[in-house]
């Protein structure tokens, strides 16, 4: 696993994201042990450190850019990344939501998921049921909403991060990204 500091000028980006990005090794041998060690909830700063980290990570997968499929096809990447939200359920207090990273993530994790790419586009469309992503986002608010207390982070911070969480998935998931 690496973890590196980029900075972005997406409008919507924090200045400077964290870009956590996982080895093809690591995906199939379901290996979180880096990331936990890291950032698993026993080691998580408190109070203004943690809070700094709020909304800058972003997850990739490497290994499989020769692979034809879209990575959310991809039986081991669903697997990593649907275990990846088991063990670690904090993405909606750590994840960018001004790129398409955690979208991808999203999809890896819906059992109902369909996806059909276009002839002469470099675009997939996928569709997913809507009352598995919103079960979903409903289960990641908890686990977010309790690392805003550990944070210190007033209310309003929290409803504002709630606003964005919501406003990001609002984007069509039968849309191209």
């Amino acid at each position: 696993m690496n973890i590196t500091a980029i900075l972005t000028d997406h409008p919507k980006a924090k200045p400077e994201l964290i870009t956590v990005v996982f080895e093809r090794k690591e995906v199939e041998a379901l290996d979180l042990g880096g990331f936990l060690g890291q950032f698993g909830e026993d080691v998580l700063p408190d109070g203004e450190d943690l809070a700094s980290l709020m909304g800058r990570f972003v997850f990739f997968v490497e290994g499989y850019d020769d692979d034809p499929r879209e990575l959310y096809t991809i039986d081991e990447v669903r697997t990593f990344y649907q275990t990846l939200c088991r063990r670690w359920p904090y993405l909606f207090f750590f994840c960018d939501v001004g790129t398409g990273g955690l979208m991808i993530l999203t999809a890896c994790c819906m059992k109902d998921l369909s996806c059909v790419k276009h002839k002469g586009f470099s675009a997939t469309m996928i569709t997913v049921d809507t009352s598995e992503l919103s079960e979903f986002i409903a289960e990641g608010l908890w686990p977010m909403n309790v690392l805003f207390e550990r944070a210190n982070l007033p209310e309003s911070a929290n409803e504002g991060r709630t606003a964005e969480i919501i406003e990001y998935y609002n984007t069509p998931l039968d849309h191209p990204f």
